[in-house]
């Protein structure tokens, strides 16, 4: 999701998918009418997806469900940039129901915004990311982390969001660094 206007997470999946606007449209269209609903998602959605509109349900399902099938792989409604307006326990295609994958796809989403250059939703999502990862004790979850803030550093006095998530960052892996330390030594 991007309040700047942006939905650059998206737009990071469209190119890994190789999918333009308008394959996008007809996929969404498609997938929509073989669970029997009709959509009139065009080009011009899409477009104004990309520019940070949030369609109405059941299209970022959709969505996610496309990208799903496209890249071989997960592709949770969050992940393309958009709120999940249902429970994820009752969206098959979140991806999202255990604390991992959803650390996982906020620090991705901090990553992509970062690239996309909006930095205060990409520091946004990288707080998430740590409010998400205090509740995983998993060494991927902190190479995530860490990997986040490879990326965060050299921009780090670009914006005070990004000064302060940084630091929040050093903190966290701080703690969990000196617990995991002091829990090898007992």
């Amino acid at each position: 999701m991007s309040s700047h206007g942006k939905n650059t997470a998206l737009r990071v999946l469209l190119d890994e998918a190789e999918m333009s606007n308008s394959g996008l449209a007809s996929a969404v269209v498609a997938s929509g009418a073989r669970e029997g609903i009709h959509l009139g998602t065009g080009t011009t959605s899409v477009k104004r997806m990309l520019e940070g509109s949030q369609p109405r349900w059941p299209v970022p399902r959709l969505v996610a469900t496309v990208l799903s099938r496209r890249l071989r792989r997960q592709v949770s409604v969050t992940e393309c940039g958009f709120a999940d307006r249902t429970p994820a326990e009752q969206d098959p295609h979140d991806g999202l129901n255990s604390s991992r994958p959803r650390c996982f796809a906020q620090t991705d989403l901090a990553i992509a915004h970062l690239l996309g250059r909006d930095l205060e939703q990409a520091a946004a999502f990288g707080r998430d990311a740590l409010r998400t990862a205090s509740e995983v004790s998993s060494i991927r979850t902190l190479d995530r982390l860490r990997t986040l803030q490879r990326q965060v550093r050299p921009l780090h006095s670009a914006t005070p969001h990004l000064a302060d998530f940084d630091d929040r960052i050093t903190d966290f892996l701080t703690r969990t660094t000196r617990r995991q330390n002091e829990d090898s030594d007992l």
